[in-house]
């Protein structure tokens, strides 16, 4: 059993499985081999093919075993607008939690009623 990185080549001998732990929506690509999945609380069971690819549809866990000797590839999903602004903000500050939150007070410190002034 082999844990999942994001973004990753993985390539499973002849019987071999991996398990993937609460990975809705992450999608699987086989580029070399056939491999079996199956998810936990389903009765589907899913054969892919190389050239196939197909989307763990929900939580829980996901077991991946290689019918022959396979290669998936596990894309990283898009992440959101949010998430990449704030590690950019916290990488290039040097306490990014307490300038987000001086950002935060300063916004909810402006006043509606009095708009500021247009020159």
């Amino acid at each position: 059993m082999s844990n999942r990185t994001a973004n990753s080549t993985i390539d499973l001998a002849t019987a071999s499985y991996m398990a993937l732990a609460d990975a809705r929506g992450t999608l699987i690509r086989v580029t070399r081999g056939t491999v079996w999945i199956t998810q936990e609380r389903s009765y589907d069971d899913v054969i892919l093919h190389a050239g196939d690819a197909w989307t763990v549809e929900r939580d829980g866990v996901t077991i991946i075993q290689a019918h022959d000797d396979a290669r998936l590839c596990l894309p990283q999903p898009a992440r959101p607008w949010w998430s990449v602004a704030w590690q950019m903000v916290t990488r290039r500050t040097r306490n990014g939690r307490a300038f987000m939150r001086r950002v935060g007070h300063a916004w909810a410190s402006l006043d509606p009623r009095h708009p500021t002034p247009y020159f």
